[in-house]
């Protein structure tokens, strides 16, 4: 690599973290202010990971606004499919939220 491209791959990478950093930190507020008390309120669990998302009922059975009687899902799912990258949407970066989220 040149100095000139080692500069530039620097200054991408410095801009790649700070994108990143407040995508998290949105992603974190999101899943606080409006995701666990969703969860809460509809006794529905939620995980992220492996570059998929998804919501649980109380039986640990993977739900979607598609489901009958999860319609209410939707909104949310709406939010949570924003684009963020390319292939990634905002549910990829909100963290889970789990029973103990839920007491």
């Amino acid at each position: 690599m040149t100095r000139r491209s080692n500069s530039l791959d620097s200054e991408i990478t410095e801009l790649r973290e700070e994108f990143e950093d407040k995508v998290k930190r949105y992603a974190d507020e999101y899943r606080l202010q409006v995701l666990i008390p969703f969860c809460r309120m509809h006794r529905v669990t939620f995980a992220s990971g492996m570059g998929s998302w998804s919501f649980y009922d109380r039986k640990g059975e993977p739900r979607d606004a598609k489901d009958q009687g999860f319609k209410y899902l939707k909104p949310i799912e709406e939010d949570l499919w924003v684009k963020v990258t390319g292939a990634s949407s905002l549910g990829h970066y909100v963290s889970d939220v789990d029973e103990e989220d839920l007491l």
